[in-house]
């Protein structure tokens, strides 16, 4: 029986090794950083191109739901069928937390992936402030709460 346990531990210790190593090996890859990368560049395009097509250039008037629908579409598919191939085309941390629950990607790729998604997001946003002229920049595609809108409702919604 102590043998038993003995063996146990040590099979435990060198699949603990095993997994540092392969984590070691995923970080120095090259095919690694690329879809990175990727998730990096999709995100910031799809929120560039998607929150864009919210801009009216009239003052008061609510941008067109099929403009915005049709932007947000034709980019995301457009985005997974370049890059698709290369990181799976996640582009939203919620993806990649579901691809990880999945165990479809392992978790530092699903660590990496999440922070590049939320820096590509934020920079395409950036990107899109500093090109549209103050006069019009509105919301720029965020939502918000409706006032008749409880915050308890609104985050049982968005939940």
């Amino acid at each position: 029986m102590f043998i038993y346990i003995l063996v146990g531990k040590q099979n435990a210790s060198n699949m603990a090794q095993e997994k540092l190593q392969s984590m070691r090996e995923e970080i120095r890859n090259y095919q690694f950083w690329k879809a990175v990368r990727c998730e990096f560049l999709i995100t910031l395009l799809y929120v560039f191109i998607g929150c864009g097509s919210t801009i009216t250039w009239e003052r008061h008037k609510p941008p067109d739901d099929l403009k915005v629908a049709l932007a947000f579409g034709l980019s995301s598919a457009t985005l997974v069928q370049c890059v698709g191939h290369i990181s799976g085309a996640h582009m939203n941390p919620s993806v990649t937390m579901a691809m990880l629950v999945t165990r479809n990607i392992t978790v530092l790729r699903a660590i990496f992936y999440m922070f590049a998604q939320c820096v590509g997001g934020i920079a395409g946003a950036g990107i899109l402030y500093g090109m549209t002229p103050s006069v019009i920049h509105g919301p720029l595609g965020v939502t918000s709460v409706h006032a008749d809108v409880a915050i308890g409702q609104a985050f049982g919604v968005e939940f």
